[in-house]
Order: C-alpha cells, then structure tokens, then sequence
C-alpha cells in the first residue's frame, strides 16, 4: 500500500491485524447522536475521566475513525485535511456568515456560521476558539485562557465588521449595474449575491487569514515543517505519530502497537 493514502500511512507506523490473524472488522454507522461513539468508548474501555472519543448530540466525530482493539498501551496515528479542502470549507463559512448579515439576521448566527460548517464537516471554534458569545464577564481569570479568548473575540468581531463591509459593497454593485431590482425575486438575489461574495476581494483575504490561522494551530502539533511532504518533517521519541493524507480525513488509533521511534509527521499541504 502507498504511503500517500491513508491507509497505507497507517500501515506504515502501525501496521493492523486482519482476518487471517483473528480479527474481524467491525462497521459502526448511525445518525448523528445515535450513540457511535459512545458504544467505541465502551469497547475501548475509555469511559473514564480522559474519556475518548468525545461525544455530543452534535456532529462531534467529523472523520472517519478507525480502532484497532488489541492488549497494551494506547498509540495512533493521525491525518490532516488537505489545505485545499480545508480552504474550500472556510471560504463555504465565510460566504454564509455574510449572507446572513444581508438576511439581517442575529449576530449569534453570523458568528455560528462563520465558526461551524452548514454540514458540520468542519469545526473552525474547535481550532480558532469561540471567545467570548456572551460578552466577556466581568470576574474573569486575567490568564493565558482568558487572554486567548480575548484574542479571538477580537479577530471573531473585525471579521463581521469586514464582512458587513463586503456586503454592502457588492449590493451596491448589483444595484448599480442594473444586475437586480427592487422587484427581482429574493431567491435569485441570494443566487446573485452568493457568486458574488465567493468572488470578492475582502471575503478571499478573510478566508486566506483564517487558512494561515488553521496552519498555524497545526503546525503547533509537530516542531518540524508540517506543510511539505510526508517524508520532510519527523517527530521522534512520542507515543503518537501523526502524518499526511491525499484521500478523505480520517483519524485512526491503534492499541498494542509500538510505533517507530520516528514517525512521518507532515500533512501534504
């Protein structure tokens, strides 16, 4: 199997048993809050207070997870999203938060859908932070945390304002160039405006920003160069292993396995 697929990644840090050694393979699949991933804790026997996987009502498992049951200290590898989908998503966000705020609608749910993908297949607050919804309070802890979510709070404020500014400017434009009227249906002007927005200039560089603060935050993961290739960067020494895919995001932990003492540790990006 090649390295450049997931699974032959997988089988190149922790290679997995099969039927032929007495291992059958086991689908888990189920709507969403159905029970998934609570029903993989139970078998893995993670129930505890570093419960894993975690579990919601929400879409929380947004990658295919692969668990190999076997006696012995936990390990995994892990692969990363390609940066082109990752963008691909951010930019699906961005244009939503703004046509939310054409809709006139609350600033809760422009934040949302800046931060959460309509599909739930990507979670930018999981990596970005939330900051503060609900207004910062007023007792709260002047600590790193606090610091961070202020931060972000900051960055979550500047892109509304910016994208305010994104959609007012090309509702003008539509307006004066006779694109639409005071009588075009409102479906096609949310058609109109969408094609417009996913072109602008503003909405690009808010979507390169958060790409760069998303490259950021993975690049923390390893202390080598994480967007090259799967043969540049290594971690050495750990007890988890975490390398680049080509093919779907997926996320895989293997138990019993030692991994090499140095593992790929590059998403291809």
């Amino acid at each position: 199997m090649s390295g450049d697929t997931f699974y032959g990644l997988r089988e190149m840090v922790l290679p997995g048993p099969s039927q032929t050694t007495g291992y059958r393979t086991c689908l888990v699949i189920g709507t969403t809050g159905a029970g998934k991933s609570t029903l993989i804790r139970q078998l893995m026997g993670t129930t505890g207070k570093d419960a894993f996987p975690a579990t919601s009502a929400s879409k929380t498992t947004v990658a295919e997870t692969e668990v190999l049951l076997a006696p012995g200290a936990y390990y995994a590898v892990a692969t990363f999203m390609p940066i082109v989908e990752v963008r691909s998503y951010l930019e699906e966000n961005v244009v939503n938060a703004a046509l939310a705020i054409f809709d006139d609608r609350p600033a809760a749910e422009v934040r949302n859908r800046l931060l959460d993908h309509v599909d739930q297949r990507f979670r930018l607050r999981y990596l970005l932070g939330e900051g503060y919804p609900d207004g910062e309070p007023a007792d709260v802890a002047d600590d790193v945390a606090h610091e961070l979510r202020r931060n972000t709070e900051a960055i979550i404020g500047q892109l509304h304002q910016l994208l305010e500014e994104a959609v007012a400017s090309e509702v003008r434009a539509m307006i004066d160039t006779g694109a639409v009227t005071k009588d075009s249906p409102e479906e096609e002007l949310h058609v109109l405006l969408k094609d417009r927005l996913a072109a602008n200039a503003t909405i690009q560089e808010i979507v390169e920003f958060l790409v760069t603060e998303v490259r950021a935050r993975v690049e923390l993961l390893c202390p080598t160069d994480v967007v090259t290739s799967v043969t540049a960067g290594r971690c050495t020494g750990g007890r988890t292993a975490t390398g680049a895919r080509t093919s779907s995001p997926t996320c895989a932990a293997s138990a019993g396995t030692t991994p090499p003492s140095s593992a790929p540790c590059s998403p291809r990006w």
